[in-house]
């Protein structure tokens, strides 16, 4: 399901009269009886989960606040506006990861267009290399279960990075942020979950193996069947 965010941008989308469809389709997410956690993966700005975050705190009891908080897990991108530091400031028990060591592009040209533009319909859509930055994308495999990560343990690291445990203050957000005059300095000290000591080196190490996973998703596309297709081992522990 796809729904409209905020109408504006930043700190200004949310309040009284703001609610939109995506801020409502948030709360019915983590309101759903299911006791797993709602990833929200953040591409950009994040006022909509703040305007999610923003009703709730003004129409539901504190016990009520914390369990939905509670549920929610983000990871933020670079941070792209002012939303995330009034969320951690507002809301010091949400688990907010934001990831200031981000990859960028496919291995090459030449790579990109034999294992993605070339395959079936869906590649033929992809754009060219220059414009198919994959920077955003470590907050999706974060989640993919690929047998080597547990998203529940940011410190113990996968294909989206591995993280400090540690809280820290001033992890800040992109500098257009402060170019176009919003102010996350008013929320000082917020506390966010920031990248390991090993940077970048965290996603990067995986870069072979992320490579040959959307090669492989892609041939699953143009697959007739799942036998013509590669796809993950599975394995079977079993007690005798």
């Amino acid at each position: 399901m796809v729904c409209h965010g905020q109408s504006e941008a930043a700190m200004v989308g949310v309040g009284e009269g703001k609610d939109s469809p995506g801020s409502e389709l948030i709360i019915r997410a983590v309101d759903r009886d299911d006791e797993r956690p709602v990833w929200i993966a953040a591409w950009s700005g994040m006022n909509t989960l703040a305007q999610a975050l923003w009703k709730v705190k003004h129409t539901r009891s504190e016990a009520q606040v914390r369990k939905f908080v509670q549920k929610l897990r983000v990871y933020d991108i670079l941070g792209q506006d002012e939303a995330g530091a009034w969320m951690v400031k507002e809301f010091p028990e949400l688990v907010y990861i934001r990831n200031k060591e981000v990859y960028g592009w496919p291995p090459s040209d030449d790579w990109h267009k034999e294992h993605v533009q070339s395959v079936g319909d869906l590649g033929a859509q992809y754009p060219d290399r220059r414009w198919a930055t994959e920077g955003d994308s470590p907050s999706f495999l974060y989640v993919i279960d690929n047998g080597l990560n547990s998203p529940e343990h940011p410190d113990w690291g996968g294909w989206g990075g591995r993280f400090d445990m540690k809280r820290k203050t001033g992890i800040r957000s992109m500098d257009w942020v402060p170019r176009s005059n919003l102010d996350e300095t008013q929320y000082d000290p917020y506390l966010m979950i920031g990248s390991a000591e090993e940077g970048v080196e965290a996603i990067r190490m995986w870069s072979d193996d992320i490579s040959r996973d959307f090669a492989a998703r892609m041939k699953w596309t143009v697959a007739s069947s799942y036998e013509e297709a590669n796809h993950h081992p599975v394995a079977v522990f079993r007690q005798r």
